[in-house]
């Protein structure tokens, strides 16, 4: 079976800005980059595709002038397969621009939404090992709530059977010469799906009906509620623990959790020499499994010289993001006899917070006195 993937990614998100817009959320240009469980929703929906090998090939349509933007995207999050073509004005006319740029490699196209972040490689293969003697198979969902119909001014005027009726989801996998077939009609780039395509030249579908939950983010509430979802799915705890510990020398600044601190001396270091920095960076490390901060950025490296700490940690914690590794909670002691931290902790505390990305009152800062300077820190990250 060679399947090309078509990706629609193309909308407007016109209903969800609508559904936002009492919303304090900061919203991108699309839904389909908001976050969902620490990585975009487009790729969410594209990642579970990426190791499937009867994939030969996978195209995502995207608005006019943002085609660059998800090259980027996909790159920055390691999706290697899809290439990114621009959209037409209905979904139909995209997913035939989708087709076009797959060429002629693939008996099936596979039509995807890139707002259903949570499908499955088990929904997938469903899909595949269902096509045998159809022209199409489609994902699906028995209807259940009781469905009426109404006339003018929502006058009910009966109760419709509902026996037979489900609602059709994505993915969709058609015959390629049935698409092609289906896209020769008049008013063909009207269709909402592929299976409506196909249904006009008479094609054999068949539904794959499932009890999953495979939503389409189409409003604020479907976001919140598939944000909900994958943290109940999804969530692990790790807890990383990071220790550093520099001598203090004259002519060098004193530089503490991200925080400047007049003092004769300073942290001797590679680097800015911020001890409270580096631990908390080597336990974030610690939860990615990711070696330590010598790993990353070697006092070796000529480059790093005098490097602020305040870049270590906002890189490494770019690469925690994509591993949808998230912070809740950091605890850090800092034992020094001198210069005394009172004054500077919620100055230290506001510069962890903003780094980590994590409420004022989820950063905890300890100062203590003790021979020689020690600095320790811990940080427990889901």
């Amino acid at each position: 079976m060679r399947v090309g993937l078509v990706v629609a990614a193309g909308g407007s998100s016109s209903r969800f800005q609508k559904s936002a817009s009492k919303s304090k959320v900061k919203l991108p240009e699309s839904k389909l980059y908001l976050p969902l469980g620490g990585k975009p929703i487009l790729v969410r929906a594209l990642e579970v595709f990426e190791n499937l090998s009867e994939i030969s090939r996978s195209v995502v349509t995207v608005p006019k002038g943002q085609e660059r933007f998800v090259r980027t995207l996909f790159k920055n999050y390691g999706l290697k397969k899809p290439i990114v073509v621009r959209g037409g004005q209905t979904r139909a006319q995209s997913v035939k621009n989708g087709m076009k740029a797959l060429g002629r490699s693939s008996d099936w196209i596979m039509v995807h939404d890139g707002a259903r972040p949570l499908i499955t490689q088990s929904l997938i293969r469903k899909l595949f090992s269902e096509s045998a003697g159809m022209d199409g198979v489609l994902l699906a969902k028995k209807v259940v709530p009781t469905l009426k119909e109404a006339g003018q001014d929502h006058v009910v005027t009966k109760t419709l059977d509902r026996t037979n009726i489900f609602e059709a989801e994505t993915p969709q996998m058609i015959r390629r010469e049935i698409l092609e077939k289906s896209y020769r009609l008049p008013e063909s780039l009207k269709a909402t799906d592929e299976a409506s395509l196909a249904e006009a030249v008479n094609a054999k579908l068949k539904l794959v009906v499932h009890e999953s939950w495979n939503p389409k983010i189409t409003t604020m509430q479907d976001y919140d509620l598939a944000q909900k979802f994958w943290d109940s799915q999804k969530i692990t705890t790790r807890t990383g623990f990071g220790r550093d510990i520099h001598k203090l020398v004259a002519g060098r600044k004193m530089i503490l959790g991200g925080v400047k601190i007049p003092f004769e001396k300073g942290p001797l270091g590679h680097s800015d020499g911020d001890a409270v920095l580096h631990a908390i960076t080597d336990a974030v490390l610690g939860t990615m499994g990711a070696g330590d901060i010598g790993d990353w950025f070697s006092d070796k490296d000529p480059k790093h010289k005098n490097i602020s700490s305040t870049q270590i940690l906002k890189a490494v914690m770019a690469k925690a993001k994509k591993m949808g590794i998230t912070p809740v909670h950091v605890d850090t002691v800092i034992v020094l006899e001198r210069p005394k931290l009172g004054a500077y902790k919620q100055k230290m505390k506001q510069m962890i917070s903003k780094l980590l990305g994590l409420p004022l009152e989820n950063v905890s800062i300890k100062a203590k006195t003790a021979d020689g300077t020690v600095v320790t820190g811990s940080i427990n990250l889901a």
